[in-house]
């Protein structure tokens, strides 16, 4: 990568900032909250209590990255891991074109979290462009046992918003693009081997629209309400589980060719944050 003087640096960044709106082209911001975790007997004639036993917790987890390219090219990233499962983890970055945060509040429950909060911005005039990308999410599954006839459910509270300014512009190529994502999953096996898979899941993804004259203009959309998933063993035996949970923004104002749309929901995996889908390939 291409290196700069202190002095080079800071004038190309004057120049991108004062050639134009750096953030206001594309932004995404999520929150997720209001955690509740509950046990249910499902025999109450069996003699057993209700129990979940937690095998091992998980640390928050925060990683966010960002692209900042024109005159001069730009670019940092961040991956935090809190102390303990009850810690509080913070950071940002910014560039020229581009600027990316997470917060996220631990818990010493099976949830592993209190809150979550992610945003980011990404902009573009005729020097430069910008994308971002931020997740905040439990390191690893958070594993549990469950006693004979119970079940688990959690639920949580979270909320989206995801906009572009004009989508995208014929003359100068440029395309906007923003997303966002919340989810949760249980996963394990009763005792005769059958899954007990549950998981909540939902997302936002815009970019260009069409006004009434027929114009393409940017676009928004937002989402808020309560997720739940439920981990139930009907068996007579204890059983194991798993528990994960991630919130994620992903955003990009580039050059033409118009990105797919799910190349927007993969902008974070390419920038280096890893949710998930790749944890569960790996285990």
């Amino acid at each position: 990568m291409k290196t700069s003087s202190p002095h080079t640096l800071a004038l190309a960044l004057g120049i991108a900032l004062a050639a134009g709106p750096a953030f206001a082209d594309s932004s995404a911001s999520a929150t997720l909250g209001n955690v509740h975790i509950s046990l249910t007997d499902l025999d109450a004639s069996d003699g057993i209590s209700p129990a979940l036993a937690i095998n091992f917790g998980s640390q928050p987890y925060l990683n966010g990255a960002i692209g900042s390219y024109g005159t001069e090219f730009l670019r940092d990233g961040y991956a935090h891991l809190g102390a303990n499962a009850s810690s509080v983890v913070s950071d940002s970055v910014q560039a020229a074109f581009a600027t990316s945060s997470a917060t996220m509040v631990g818990a010493d429950t099976l949830a592993g979290i209190t809150s979550m909060v992610v945003s980011g911005t990404a902009g573009s005039s005729s020097v430069g462009f910008g994308e971002f990308g931020a997740l905040a999410a439990n390191y690893t599954s958070a594993s549990f046992t469950l006693s004979a006839h119970t079940s688990i459910t959690i639920t949580l509270d979270a909320a989206m918003f995801v906009q572009t300014t004009f989508g995208y512009d014929p003359l100068t190529g440029i395309a906007e693009g923003a997303s966002g994502h919340v989810m949760m999953v249980f996963d394990g096996y009763d005792a005769d081997g059958n899954s007990l898979y549950d998981d909540a899941y939902q997302e936002l993804v815009v970019d260009a629209a069409l006004d009434a004259n027929g114009n393409i203009t940017g676009a928004q959309q937002s989402w808020s309400g309560t997720l739940s998933v439920t981990f139930s063993n009907a068996s007579s035996q204890d059983v194991v589980g798993t528990f994960y949970s991630e919130l994620g923004v992903g955003g990009s104002s580039i050059p033409a060719p118009v990105p797919e749309p799910a190349s927007y929901a993969l902008l974070m995996a390419g920038l280096g944050v890893v949710g998930w889908t790749a944890r569960r390939r790996a285990s």
